[in-house]
């Protein structure tokens, strides 16, 4: 009967696609920092479309969505398997690891205020430990999942809609408090030294636009997947056994629905166009005056549904995300068969870690390309390091990768294993997040 299908397993499986949707980010991720570094300014405006219309859903969005599932479905392969302290201490290692290298980025990229006398100290110090890139995030995000995951759902979409309203709650408060003294919050980025307050301190803190994943409204994204995706996961995270394809089919079809209408409903609250509600400087460089210009700039901003630092933009990005995602994993996972792009792609993807934080030594050779002299130029970078990191995969593990050497933390003996490696005796490499 079609209930009794099942897909045998002799343990819970790795998916393909979750490496495939990080691989997918990171090659989006590329393309924006480098056409951040290596436009010649004849193309701002497509940059700021293709970045804002196409690359944040399938590039930062993606990456959270995807990090956050895998989180998700590891932490329930881990409590299966019984290991309840273990799995405690691997994910409090794990996240003190993603907390240390996101502040060292944030010390470099906030050196300036940072190290500004006008500001204070306990203020720079935590901006440097709050403010969230992609690794301070997941960090974060790793102890809120492991805290909140087994709440009931009603309570999780409670607590999502409570971070959807302190946004608005902080924002407002912020914009008030720059009117009535005077700064002007609409044009260039921000600093602490500008206003210095509870508030601002609340704004810089947990929803500072510039972040690329800022923790207010993001974090609702750890309470969304969880209450969404929570049984799916069960029946994905089953060890040693088999998972009932017609249950899962009919769970994917659930899912799908509901992320159809909050895609929907993120497009309703942020539909209004608005060129940001602080920083107007990437609409500015929509509607620069250059050969590439494709937005109307009468239009008088782009939608809200499309700024990352909003509630709309968490809603309409999940959904979209989600939907690939499902879809993905039953053509990838569940009907598994040789697909060389995708293992191709998604070996790049489980060393996602390794390239975010390399990639950005091309800001050190700034060069001035026109847009056909660009794309040509980053699809040799981007197969350049596809390959590369294939190679390393294959031939030798992914040793000394970031994924590698947390992997040698997370196991505990650290030193043992780097003598190990000199020795040539240990294999590694892969991905650490599920």
């Amino acid at each position: 009967m079609a209930s009794q299908v099942v897909l045998q397993m002799t343990s819970p499986p790795r998916f393909k696609f979750l490496d495939f949707m990080k691989g997918l980010a990171i090659v989006l991720i590329l393309w924006v920092h480098l056409a951040l570094w290596w436009k010649d300014g004849t193309w701002i405006s497509i940059r700021a479309f293709a970045t804002i219309f196409f690359m944040r859903p399938f590039g930062p969005a993606n990456f959270i969505f995807v990090s956050i599932f895998g989180f998700l479905l590891s932490a329930e392969i881990r409590e299966k398997d019984g290991d309840k302290k273990a799995f405690q201490v691997r994910m409090i290692k794990r996240s003190l690891v993603f907390l240390g290298i996101g502040s060292i980025l944030n010390l470099i990229n906030l050196a300036g205020e940072v190290f500004n006398p006008a500001v204070p100290f306990a203020a720079s110090l935590l901006r440097v430990l709050l403010t969230c890139n992609i690794f301070t995030f997941l960090g974060l995000a790793q102890m809120v999942i492991y805290v909140g995951r087994r709440l009931h759902p009603a309570i999780q979409v409670a607590l999502a809609a409570s971070i959807f309203a302190t946004y608005y709650l902080v924002l407002n408060a912020f914009t008030a408090e720059c009117r009535a003294l005077g700064v002007d919050y609409t044009f260039g980025d921000l600093s602490l030294s500008q206003i210095a307050s509870p508030v601002a301190l609340l704004y810089f803190l947990l929803m500072f636009e510039n972040s690329m994943s800022p923790l207010v409204p993001y974090i609702a994204l750890v309470f969304i997947v969880n209450a969404v995706y929570r049984n799916l996961i069960k029946m994905l995270a089953v060890p040693a056994a088999s998972i009932q394809l017609e249950k899962v089919k009919a769970e994917m079809r659930r899912i799908a629905v509901v992320s159809t209408l909050m895609t929907c409903t993120g497009i309703i609250m942020g539909i209004t166009p608005s060129p940001g509600a602080i920083n107007q400087m990437e609409y500015l460089d929509l509607v620069h005056a250059d050969a590439f210009r494709v937005w109307d700039p009468t239009i008088g901003g782009f939608p809200l549904f499309l700024q990352p630092a909003n509630p709309s933009y968490v809603l309409y990005s999940f959904g979209i995300v989600s939907l690939l995602e499902l879809g993905g994993t039953w053509v990838v996972d569940l009907h598994p068969r040789k697909r060389a792009f995708v293992d191709f792609l998604a070996t790049f993807g489980s060393y996602s870690l390794t390239v975010f934080i390399t990639h950005a030594v091309a800001a050190l050779f700034p060069l001035n390309a026109g847009f056909l002299a660009f794309m040509a130029l980053y699809g040799a970078v981007a197969l350049f390091y596809m390959g590369g990191i294939w190679y390393w995969d294959k031939k030798i593990h992914g040793k000394c990768s970031l994924e590698w050497l947390i992997k040698q933390f997370l196991a505990g003996d650290v030193i043992r294993r780097i003598k190990q490696f000199r020795e040539g005796k240990h294999d590694g490499g892969g991905d650490v997040s599920h």
